[in-house]
């Protein structure tokens, strides 16, 4: 066990120190910079706390953010940037032949995929909770601004529809805090997925690497319209927070297939290296 820790603490140093890593994490930075400048101009052109909007509305993950939405648009590449060419660049490598040597094939994978969520994870979370942070330190809390500029009983009666609702009530930081964590979550999850399909042996470019999850979101996308849904299967909707018509059974249903499907492709692997 302290072997797989070790070798998961060394993939992780490898995976944040490539320069594809440093760039996504740049991007991430940029993005909640933009969006926390914006904030801080929108808020400053108000004469009274009673205008500003309730900073749960203006993070860059909210439906609202202008940085959002271009965040989202470059989302499907981003998320995989940092490790697609993780199993890619180990062919062959000194590194995969110690590890396999020193605590077997099957802690290879396990270290690499581990790795692999974790690395996106940190990437995908610490920005944003830098951001939460700063702007309730920056930002008056006590605002309650609402940007769609509905009737206050309309928006208190949207409130009860999301998830985690008490707790959106009751502590606005937590519940943003939550949020982002479960963002990192998926977001780590499907850079495991696209980890998996790109562990193929076959892949002559690296190229090739990066573009299976940018394929599976938009084929999803398309979900709604085909199948008549009556929920949102958008990635850009999904993942901003405050957009209405989600359905979340269905969408941890599908990262549970992905789990699934990432776990059988390691399997496969393993018992394949052995039998070699």
């Amino acid at each position: 066990m302290r072997n797989i820790l070790r070798n998961i603490g060394n993939e992780m140093s490898l995976m944040l120190r490539r320069p594809c890593a440093v760039i996504t994490w740049l991007a991430m930075c940029f993005f909640v910079l933009w969006n926390f400048i914006n904030n801080v101009n929108t808020a400053a052109d108000c004469h009274f706390i009673s205008q500003m909007y309730d900073i749960a509305y203006i993070t860059t993950l909210s439906r609202w953010s202008k940085s959002g939405f271009f965040l989202m648009t470059f989302y499907p590449v981003l998320v995989v940037l940092p490790t697609a060419t993780s199993f890619f660049n180990d062919t062959g490598s000194r590194m995969r032949i110690y590890i396999e040597a020193r605590s077997g094939k099957s802690a290879y994978y396990f270290s690499k995929f581990a790795a692999v969520f974790f690395s996106t994870f940190i990437i995908f979370t610490v920005p944003f909770v830098a951001e939460l942070i700063i702007s309730f330190i920056c930002l008056p809390a006590s605002a309650h601004g609402d940007p769609t500029n509905c009737e206050f009983y309309k928006t208190a009666v949207e409130i009860y529809d999301y998830p985690f609702s008490e707790l959106f009530i009751n502590n606005r930081f937590l519940w943003l805090l939550l949020a982002v964590v479960l963002f990192g979550m998926v977001s780590g999850m499907l850079a495991v997925f696209n980890a998996a399909v790109s562990s193929n042996s076959k892949i002559k470019y690296a190229i090739f690497t990066m573009i299976s999850v940018y394929i599976l979101l938009n084929i999803c996308s398309t979900f709604q319209s085909v199948f008549s849904l009556e929920y949102l299967t958008n990635y850009f909707l999904i993942l901003r927070l405050f957009e209405r018509g989600k359905n979340y059974m269905a969408y941890a249903m599908t990262l549970v297939v992905l789990i699934c499907f990432s776990v059988g492709i390691m399997t496969a692997h393993i018992k394949k290296d052995e039998l070699i």
